[in-house]
């Protein structure tokens, strides 16, 4: 369909690093939270959760930890189910 544009934006986005993360693509889902940040889409408090999530089911503690201190570091507010994901994957 020529000239048809789609909007990709935040929930875009999370929506696909979440199903790349669900079929164990973590590469790729790091891939488009990295393309996400270059391309000055804003992350929200999901798109943390999910790859804290992610990198918690895989045993990347540390990787999870320095995921959630630069969601500190820019400010995005933590919720309940990131203090969830935290107690059931990191602790």
């Amino acid at each position: 369909m020529k000239g048809f544009k789609v909007l990709i934006d935040t929930d875009i986005y999370t929506i696909l690093i979440k199903i790349f993360g669900k079929k164990g693509l973590i590469d790729d889902s790091i891939k488009l939270f990295n393309e996400m940040k270059q391309n000055n889409i804003p992350t929200n408090t999901v798109t943390y959760n999910i790859l804290i999530n992610m990198y918690g089911n895989k045993g990347l503690v540390g990787d999870a930890i320095k995921l959630f201190n630069e969601m500190k570091q820019n400010n995005i507010p933590t919720d309940t189910y990131n203090k969830y994901v935290w107690k059931q994957r990191i602790d």
